[in-house]
């Protein structure tokens, strides 16, 4: 790759014809596209739609932090990603897409097994969000509800 100044660019400008650009028309594009051999109309080739980290998460029922331990990354990348801060590298976003399309099958090859969250994951990410005052009573319920859930008793409705 060859590399210029800021100075050689600004020396350099490259000569554009502002108005041809201007009276360029669609119809002209199309007309290019076709002459050059390329369909319009036609699907781009080799894109491929990124799955959203937080759906895909959301629709696997995890935390952020039980997610990004499936994935093997640190909770804060995971948070980077679902807020658009970061973008995943080609290799995270194969796992993703892995994630989306096969998420027992990812989670098996992982040796996750796809089970509700632990207590501790659910709290550390009330307590990281701080969406929710952490009480003893929040407690409490939380601990009661992961009990109902692995022992598979029906949730009662505590007051």
């Amino acid at each position: 790759m060859a590399r210029v100044s800021l100075d050689y660019l600004k020396a350099n400008r490259p000569q554009v014809d502002q108005a041809k650009m201007d009276a360029t028309t669609e119809a002209d594009i199309r007309r290019h596209m076709v002459e050059d051999g390329h369909e319009p109309d036609a699907e781009p080739v080799g894109y491929r739609a990124m799955p959203s980290p937080a759906d895909i998460r959301a629709r696997l029922g995890l935390t952020q932090v039980a997610f990004a331990n499936a994935l093997g990354v640190p909770a804060a990348t995971l948070r980077n990603w679902e807020q658009g801060r970061k973008q995943p590298d080609p290799a995270a976003r194969s796992l993703l897409t892995i994630f989306d399309r096969e998420p027992e099958a990812a989670m098996r090859a992982l040796g996750f097994e796809t089970k509700p969250p632990s207590f501790h994951d659910v709290l550390a990410e009330m307590v990281r969000a701080r969406s929710v005052e952490t009480t003893v009573e929040d407690k409490v319920g939380i601990v009661v509800g992961q009990l109902e859930v692995l022992l598979g008793v029906p949730p009662a409705h505590h007051e």
